[in-house]
């Protein structure tokens, strides 16, 4: 019975997963189908070419290649490009204030997300000076840390190195984010401490023993700090959190001893957020003291009142609604929250209000996964904006377009990997398909950018990495039953 209900509720979540984000990834069929052509006939040409199967690379050299494809990628793209482009939009803004520690301003007390990434990056240049390369060259050392945890936590995942380095590789050649490591933005380090969060939950789930010792503990303890912080940079931690719950709660349909299985997961969840609620007071303490003056701790009605309203996109005039709503208020931000929230509750009420229009949150889903081009548009955007090379149409399109096909070909395979996972009732994969789901559930919420979803990208890596090799094994078998029935045919 608790096999059926668990087979039902994965049922019930690809379902979901289908429709919200994989129906609005795969946005051209013909990029699919020429994907589909092009690995056949790799796979052809591989069984032919016998010389790669007897040498195949060395598991130990996985994560040196990995290692060196990371540095020549991520600084290479920096050295190449830093000179001939200057940050723009908030971008600029965080890049000055990572000079002068400039925090002072209405922006900063509500987009406190916008402070703490600066401020490392000052410590940074007390050591190597102070310039945007050298701000660029931490966004390189950041991204070459991620890959190498993309092969960690995908080795995990599917108990394969081989998978781990194809994930690493997948997520390293992934064009739009090589570029990306051309803006000076906060989702950087978010991305890293969201993969240090996955690869230390993984860690403790490889040991399945229901008791909490001290390394446990500590582990625990660590993935709520890192949940902690990583709310300064782009706020995931609840899809995270929530997903964590679900998994558990799933996994309990595969558990003999229930009772002390359900308290000692509700112990690790409590453990979580313990570090969670204590890293969050203690770095606020800290970014109030660089602000000058207390900031807002929850910006959540701002955000709300801006993707719920209109199209769901940047409007400078909602935002400043909650900017003037604070300053009325005298900076009591939970006054002006409650004022915002009563606001966007009364336009809700209202049958003709944007979110109820049809195609709202269609329209919004299309622009958070249809396509990922936004990262590459804002490197465009710094080139023009240096205006000192001419390859930005380049850029624009022929790069803009074979990122795009990439984009396609991982959510494809994507989607192709929750076969698997429902067959085999993979539970450490569902893991990573329900973080997915939640990260791009909240982006509906707020205001809607394409390059949002860049923190949660990784993963999208790693599950393609399992959809690959299920069509891979597939083929093999397929090979093998024609092989067998030739043989048997050759003997009779």
């Amino acid at each position: 019975m608790k096999n059926k209900i668990l087979k039902i509720l994965l049922y019930i979540f690809t379902f979901l997963f289908l429709i919200y984000p994989t129906s609005y990834g795969i946005s051209d069929l013909k990029v699919v189908f020429t994907f589909f052509a092009i690995l056949i006939v790799v796979l052809l040409i591989y069984k032919k070419l016998k010389v790669f199967q007897k040498h195949p690379i060395k598991e130990k050299f996985y994560p040196w290649i990995l290692l060196f494809l990371a540095i020549i990628t991520r600084i290479g793209i920096v050295l190449l490009f830093e000179n001939h482009l200057i940050q723009v939009s908030d971008f600029e803004g965080a890049l000055s204030a990572s000079n002068t520690l400039d925090f002072f301003s209405d922006y900063h007390r509500v987009f406190t997300h916008w402070i703490l990434y600066p401020a490392i990056i000052h410590v940074v240049y007390q050591i190597f000076g102070s310039s945007q390369l050298i701000a660029l060259l931490t966004n390189a050392v950041i991204l070459i840390i991620s890959s190498l945890l993309v092969y960690k936590v995908s080795t995990i995942i599917f108990k394969n190195k081989t998978y781990g380095f194809i994930s690493g590789l997948i997520y390293i050649c992934w064009p739009s984010n090589i570029l990306y490591t051309l803006v000076f933005s906060q989702e950087h380090m978010c991305l890293l401490l969201l993969l240090i969060v996955l690869y230390l939950f993984l860690i403790i789930e490889k040991n399945n023993e229901l008791n909490l010792n001290i390394k446990k503990i500590i582990l625990l303890i660590l993935i709520g700090i890192c949940l902690g912080l990583s709310t300064f940079f782009k706020n995931f931690a609840p899809a995270f959190i929530l997903a964590f719950i679900i998994y558990y709660f799933l996994k309990g349909f595969t558990e003999k001893n229930i009772k002390k299985y359900t308290l000692m997961k509700l112990g690790t969840i409590v453990i979580i957020l313990i570090g969670f609620i204590a890293t969050k007071n203690v770095v606020f303490i800290g970014i109030d003291h660089l602000a000058g003056h207390p900031v807002s701790r929850n910006i959540t009605p701002c955000y709300l009142n801006v993707g719920l309203n209109l199209k769901g996109t940047y409007n400078k005039n909602i935002y400043d609604e909650y900017f003037n709503a604070v300053k009325e208020n005298n900076y009591d931000y939970d006054k002006a929250n409650d004022e915002i929230m009563a606001l966007l509750k009364k336009r809700l009420s209202d049958k003709n209000a944007s979110i109820w229009q049809k195609g709202f949150f269609d329209y919004k889903a299309k622009i958070i996964f249809g396509n990922d081009e936004a990262k590459i548009s804002w490197v465009v955007s710094s080139i023009n904006a240096k205006g000192s090379m001419q390859i930005t149409d380049f850029i624009e399109n022929e790069y803009t377009n074979l990122n795009n096909y990439y984009f396609i070909i991982l959510v494809t395979l994507m989607a192709i990997g929750l076969i698997s996972m429902n067959k085999n009732k993979d539970l450490k994969k569902f893991l990573l398909y329900l973080v997915l789901f939640g990260s791009l559930l909240l982006l509906l919420l707020v205001e809607a950018q394409n390059r949002y979803m860049y923190a949660v990208q990784p993963i999208i890596c790693i599950l393609a990495t399992g959809g690959l090799f299920d069509i891979i094994k597939y083929w093999e078998v397929k090979n093998e039953k024609v092989l067998k029935t030739n043989k048997s045919k050759t003997l009779d």
